[in-house]
């Protein structure tokens, strides 16, 4: 606490100290009368200390305005980042479900292709036997007209 006791021996308007925190400490628990009358009786004029006393109140009460006013804007900025990033959310959702569907439709074709070259393939080997037994029967038919010739 600060110690800056200007009393010159009057307590009328004593201004009392501020605690490190920059709070109000109120008067009546630094009275050194211990009277239990008002601080600001009528009957005596505030003096210039306490009209200090209210202007630091009111520089304090101003302070905390302000402050305020910057949590309202802080928080005025950290919605609408939260919607913001709400709405990306939501876009690579929806990113996510598309992907999700054309892997889906890859799959199905891939399957569908997969199974027509194992059919190929089961042709391929009859083709094969049915191109071995035609150039058997082409070899065949040229011994023959070979042989008819001779």
């Amino acid at each position: 606490m600060n110690s800056n006791n200007n009393n010159n021996g009057n307590n009328n308007g004593y201004m009392p100290p501020m605690d490190d925190g920059g709070d109000f400490v109120p008067s009546a628990a630094f009275d050194n009368n211990n009277n239990n009358s008002s601080h600001y009786d009528n009957s005596n004029p505030p003096s210039s200390s306490s009209v200090m006393g209210s202007s630091r109140m009111s520089l304090a009460i101003e302070r905390q305005d302000s402050m305020i006013d910057q949590l309202a804007v802080g928080l005025g900025r950290l919605r609408e980042q939260s919607y913001a990033i709400g709405d990306e959310a939501g876009l690579h959702t929806q990113l996510l479900d598309d992907m999700e569907t054309n892997m889906d439709n890859a799959h199905e074709v891939l399957g569908a292709e997969a199974r027509r070259a194992a059919r190929l393939r089961q042709e391929d080997g009859s083709i094969w036997k049915l191109q071995l037994i035609v150039a058997g029967l082409s070899i065949s038919f040229v011994l023959l007209i070979l042989m008819g010739h001779l």
